[in-house]
């Protein structure tokens, strides 16, 4: 994941820095049903993206690099890359520093060479019968 990290992570700080200065507590956006210039909001509504560079940030992330979700979840923002059934691996960050990055049913997380940034793996089957 370190290498892709490093390949992409000029879009990927970009996104999250909107991200952490947006408004919003819960933001996702999934390449299945990503309408380009918008983000499915807390609100439970699609909002614009107001930057027009975040957009085709995201656009690259989604299309291009083979992500299928950027969601950020209360103090986490974390990039989908692989998913197969119910096990996920991306790469994550904590919106508070010095705090790992909270993910629903995360079963293992591992530093990258950028502080703040972490590779996760979930699976709820493996999380649910530790």
């Amino acid at each position: 994941m370190e290498k892709h990290f490093k390949k992409d992570k000029a879009d990927i700080v970009f996104i999250t820095e909107y991200f952490v200065d947006s408004e919003y507590s819960e933001i996702s956006i999934r390449k299945n049903n990503y309408k380009k210039g918008f983000m499915f909001t807390s609100t439970r509504r699609d909002v614009e993206i107001e930057d027009e560079a975040v957009a085709k940030a995201i656009d690259r992330i989604l299309k291009k690099r083979g992500y299928k979700a950027i969601i950020r979840e209360g103090n986490t923002i974390y990039f989908e890359k692989w998913i197969l059934f119910e096990d996920i691996h991306g790469i994550a960050y904590s919106i508070n520093e010095g705090k790992e990055p909270t993910l629903q049913f995360l079963i293992k997380l591992e530093p990258l060479s950028e502080n703040g940034w972490y590779y996760y793996e979930e699976d709820y089957n493996e999380w649910r019968t530790r």
